[in-house]
């Protein structure tokens, strides 16, 4: 692989004392080019991924 893009998107909004954390993320990685770089995630496949934070003190 001699290079690749990654990017991800998020979105944050406090609701009711708790912080709300909505992210897309991808990348244009595919076939071996997954292998390498990949990690866990060995398919490439775009990842959504929903936070919610609140502080106790």
């Amino acid at each position: 692989v001699s290079g690749f893009s990654d990017w991800s998107l998020e979105l944050s909004r406090p609701w009711l004392g708790i912080d709300l954390n909505l992210i897309y993320s991808n990348s244009n990685l595919s076939g071996d080019g997954c292998d390498a770089y990949s990690g866990i995630n060995t398919y490439c496949d775009s990842v959504v991924t929903l936070k919610a934070q609140r502080s106790f003190f």
